[in-house]
């Protein structure tokens, strides 16, 4: 990379010759007759001069400060989580935002602090995620992927890579996010799905489950459907949609908010379940609600049914090409 010093050196040169060149046409030129004239003609060359060259140094000291610059570069990868002691880095445990930490310093050759769309948990997997660290990159967005891929063990995969604003912040600036939750039902199991899903022996009454997701919609208090964890200030959220159907041999239960409590999605889908098993009526739901006790919910669902599935940048437009909105069904093609 060329320095500023440099680039300076070269942009002069240029002046140097043509005030030099000017100075001997003056002097061969002038005489006692056109001397005051060629002292004026010269003084005002010299002051255009200087001002164009005051301006190309100014661009050249942009350029470089431009190139100096670390990017903001955000990744869009999705992962099975059945290896990880979930996504944030925690001593002496193998978590997936240190095994993208460590890929990307191999590649990048420098230090990276890297900041995820959310913490999933244990077990848990992603088949969006977003992330986002400052760095500087010379390998073009399109090519990066597959650099950081041959860094990455085969259950992590990157799919794109975008420059977007200084400001962006994959956890902050995401307005929404979705789970979805995957339930196999049937007496006899699949050995492609143990991992992928939670594996339940019995008939689901799917309608009431998805009557019972209705209740689940608004923003209230979800103090009853979370466990404890990190502290936090509110158990106040707003879910936008909660859902419970069929998608192949799964039932499968989507749920889209603002925000989650610790465990509020596997809580919300062990009541759900609760209410296709027939242990309380649909409009149940409100009740346990109302009563923020966690002990009248459901049960908290197992990890390995979980994945956060869709993610919302309102005003990152260079993420649009990704698609992160997009439904999702299920994994490894199973529908």
């Amino acid at each position: 990379m060329i320095s500023y010093h440099k680039n300076r050196k070269i942009a002069t040169l240029p002046v140097a010759f043509f005030c030099r060149g000017l100075y001997s046409i003056i002097d061969r030129k002038r005489t006692p007759e056109n001397f005051d004239f060629f002292c004026c003609f010269g003084k005002i060359i010299l002051t255009a001069f200087t001002i164009v060259h005051t301006f190309v140094i100014a661009a050249c000291y942009t350029f470089q400060e431009r190139k100096l610059s670390p990017l903001n570069i955000a990744i869009i990868l999705s992962y099975d989580g059945t290896a990880y002691h979930g996504w944030q880095t925690q001593k002496n445990a193998v978590t997936v935002q240190q095994t993208v930490t460590d890929a990307l310093r191999t590649v990048l050759g420098q230090d990276v602090s890297v900041s995820g769309a959310g913490r999933t948990d244990a077990g848990v997997h992603a088949r969006r995620y977003v992330a986002n660290f400052h760095a500087d990159c010379s390998i073009p967005m399109e090519r990066l992927p597959l650099a950081v891929n041959s860094r990455l063990p085969m259950d992590i995969a990157v799919s794109g890579a975008a420059v977007v604003p200084d400001s962006f912040d994959a956890r902050f600036s995401c307005t929404r996010k979705e789970y979805t939750y995957l339930i196999y039902p049937g007496r006899l199991r699949d050995p492609f799905a143990v991992g992928r899903s939670y594996f339940y022996p019995y008939p689901l009454d799917v309608d009431a489950m998805q009557r019972a997701a209705q209740h689940f919609i608004g923003r209230q208090d979800f103090a009853a459907v979370r466990s404890m964890g990190t502290p936090v200030k509110s158990t106040v959220r707003e879910i936008f949609t909660c859902e419970a159907d069929t998608a192949g041999p799964f039932v499968r239960i989507r749920v889209s908010a603002d925000g989650f409590l610790y465990n509020m999605v596997r809580a919300i889908s062990g009541t759900l379940l609760y209410a296709g098993q027939g242990r309380f009526p649909p409009d149940e739901i409100r009740r346990i609600l109302d009563s923020g006790d966690r002990e009248q919910a459901g049960p908290t669902l197992p990890p390995q049914g979980l994945y956060m599935s869709r993610l919302w940048y309102d005003g990152t437009p260079a993420l649009d090409p990704f698609h992160l909105t997009d439904e999702w069904s299920a994994p490894g093609g199973l529908l």
